[in-house]
């Protein structure tokens, strides 16, 4: 049994096994890290040091949810290369 909310269909595995994939683990892990390594105290270059502690923390997590996207897309890509194969 499908469930659409908001426009947003969401998939019942039970019923529809083949259509079913849980998000990439890389893109789980990359968004997990960044929100760890911008609370974290320990940094590239310490906070101190005006605009360059900022930068680097902007650089690190920004690439980190960017490659979330990335993934997270690849994985839609061959879902629906999937789905839509006879």
């Amino acid at each position: 049994m499908n469930v659409v909310i908001h426009g947003v269909a969401i998939l019942d595995p039970a019923t529809e096994p083949a259509t079913y994939r849980k998000s990439p683990i890389g893109a789980f892990l990359s968004i997990l890290t960044a929100l760890i390594y911008g609370v974290s105290p320990i940094d590239l270059i310490i906070d101190i040091i005006p605009l360059f502690g900022w930068a680097d923390d902007v650089a690190v997590v920004s690439t980190l949810l960017v490659l979330a996207w990335h993934l997270i897309k690849k994985r839609k890509r061959k879902l629906t290369a999937t789905m839509t194969r006879p």
